[in-house]
């Protein structure tokens, strides 16, 4: 069982001087003399470190700073914090990743609070709420994923919590790990969202799961990889509302047959896309908390937009950059050149080890790549439909 103790930062050490060269931040430590430049992440965290308390509230921070879900930079703040402390920069004990249980028990909240049964690749989660307009806003836009409430008992379960506090903050916690504090209830979903996504990718450690789009035609699969904000969500939206079948825009799984596995999770538009898709704009109401959720994202089910579709082969991959008035071009990948860009858009499978690697290794190999450059969307899903034919 997780004892629940919070993860408590080291501190930063006396004497630590720093400045900014270049536009990059430097420190010295007069201790071991010497200098230290930090790169951008490296240097949100030294800067935030005063400020927060835990682990999660660090992680929270450098997640909000740079407009990404707080998982895709939890392994990355602790790689960071351990290297300070080791080099004297932090004064303290290392940082101690607490164990969820995976009890589904939460203390501390109410017992009328809501829960929200999800299921996301082979993980089953329980988001219990404590705040009924939350709820309402959690069940709505993660409807595509939702699932009533399982009669069996399900060793796998994993829970999220999201309880108010003090000054209209919000606490999340993750299997009773140390939680995140969220700085208003507008960005509750996303980063719940977030969380359910790291639980599926993590369901899954046999699998390849590459940070993709996946759409289906005629029994075959495109992944879509890309880097967030680079027009990944955008043009899986067009494609679907085109005809062609939904299966994710976020976390594309395949096994040791290439066949692509749907994760239809809800899909995750930004503002910048908003006037691409004016009959998908999801209801509006007048108060404050649904209205500033709806200014921040979209979140549509992919029923309202076309299809969901079954698991399928990966037929084609191509890796979409859009830049504003680029003009389109795709250029073919060599098998290697296809590895390279590959790895930099899986999530971690340092689970699965060598028989994920030769999942990524065969795919690689065996399925043509291909990189879209764009500035017309209407063009791109065009080009979309050239290679796959």
């Amino acid at each position: 069982m997780n004892s629940g103790v919070a993860v408590v930062l080291p501190q930063r050490t006396e004497g630590v001087h720093e400045a900014v060269v270049d536009r990059t931040l430097v420190l010295w430590n007069p201790a071991d003399r010497r200098l230290r430049t930090l790169n951008p992440t490296a240097a949100a965290i030294w800067r935030l470190i005063p400020a927060v308390e835990t682990l999660g509230e660090l992680t929270s921070g450098v997640a909000d700073e740079f407009g990404v879900a707080a998982y895709r930079v939890q392994a990355d703040v602790e790689r960071v914090v351990e290297d300070f402390r080791s080099s004297g920069l932090l004064e303290g004990s290392p940082i101690r990743r607490p164990h969820g249980s995976g009890d589904t028990r939460a203390s501390g909240v109410d017992t009328n609070a809501v829960t929200v049964w999800v299921e996301a690749l082979d993980a089953r989660i329980a988001i219990v709420v404590d705040d009924p307009a939350l709820a309402r806003a959690v069940e709505t836009d993660l409807a595509p994923i939702s699932v009533g409430t399982p009669t069996d008992k399900h060793a796998g379960v994993s829970t999220i919590v999201v309880t108010t506090a003090e000054g209209g903050l919000i606490d999340l916690t993750v299997n009773g790990a140390d939680s995140v504090r969220i700085g208003s209830p507008v960005g509750v979903v996303a980063r719940v969202l977030g969380e359910v996504n790291a639980l599926a990718v993590a369901s899954v450690p046999d699998h390849l799961v590459l940070h993709a789009g996946a759409i289906g035609r005629a029994g075959r699969t495109v992944l879509l990889p890309a880097d967030a904000n680079s027009g990944k969500s955008t043009l899986t939206t067009a494609l679907v509302a085109e005809g062609w079948r939904y299966l994710t825009d976020e976390a594309a799984a395949l096994d040791g047959r290439l066949m692509v596995r749907p994760y239809p999770k809800p899909i995750a538009l930004d503002p910048g896309s908003f006037h691409l898709f004016p009959e998908f704009a999801p209801d509006t109401r007048d108060d404050d908390l649904w209205s500033g959720r709806r200014q921040r994202a979209w979140y549509l089910d992919p029923a309202s937009v076309g299809s969901v579709g079954a698991p399928t082969p990966a037929h084609i991959v191509v890796s979409p950059r859009w830049t504003e008035g680029a003009a389109t071009a795709v250029t073919a990948l060599r098998p290697i050149e296809a590895l390279h860009e590959l790895l930099g858009h899986a999530f971690d499978f340092s689970q699965g080890g060598a028989h994920v690697f030769e999942i990524l290794a065969r795919l690689a190999n065996d399925v043509p790549m291909y990189q879209l450059n764009y500035g017309d969307l209407r063009a791109a899903t065009a080009a979309v439909d050239r290679l796959l034919g």
